[in-house]
């Protein structure tokens, strides 16, 4: 029989057929969970657990993106400031910051928004469904008040918005799992045998 630590013992008991987390072994076994990982990793290293590893991508709002969610999204802002699809460019500047109006401006552009002699211009037929998508953007940015795994977020509007900085944090998280392999299993029935099947 392999030759095993009282820690190793402990985790090995805690696991048991199990295939469960560091937190939840700490929790079984009273061991820190330092001593948790120690253990789990010399319990690999004797072929006796795996340890499997998964990393999950979170976002949340960085500065920028918790002002959006306050204020509305720049596009947004230049949008509800128009009459009958125009506004000054004059005008933005007095009533926006340039920053924001850059960002709001170079999207409404690429959705078919033309500046002509001073003016900002969108079509009216357009302008419903460019405020419809920008609502669904405002939605998916409110989700993210909470850390959110990156899975929970449409993909399209994501990458919309992790171009453009300062609006998301960005957060990878490893997530472990510990299960014991046929020889650990055998080593633990091993155990119990000889009466050490207990923490």
């Amino acid at each position: 029989m392999i030759e095993l630590s009282p820690n190793e013992k402990k985790v090995l008991v805690a696991v048991k057929d199990d295939c469960i987390t560091p937190e939840k072994i700490a929790e079984k076994s009273g061991l820190e969970m330092v001593a948790v990982m120690s253990a789990s990793s010399w319990l690999k290293s004797k072929g006796l657990a795996e340890i499997k590893e998964k990393i999950s991508v979170f976002y949340s709002l960085d500065i920028d993106g918790k002002e959006y969610l306050k204020t509305g999204l720049p596009k947004k802002r230049i949008l509800n400031k128009m009459e009958n699809g125009k506004i000054e460019m004059k005008k933005l500047f007095k009533e926006m910051d340039k920053k924001d109006i850059t960002v709001g401006v170079g999207y409404l552009k690429e959705l078919g928004g033309v500046i002509q002699k001073g003016m900002f211009i969108i079509e009216e037929n357009k302008i419903d469904n460019i405020k419809k998508m920008i609502d669904l953007r405002e939605k998916e940015l409110g989700k993210m008040k909470k850390e959110t795994e990156e899975g929970e977020i449409d993909k399209d509007i994501l990458n919309h918005f992790k171009g453009r900085k300062d609006v998301l944090k960005k957060n990878e998280k490893i997530f472990r799992e510990i299960f014991l392999t046929e020889e650990g299993k055998e080593s633990l029935r091993k155990m119990i045998k000889h009466g050490e099947g207990s923490t």
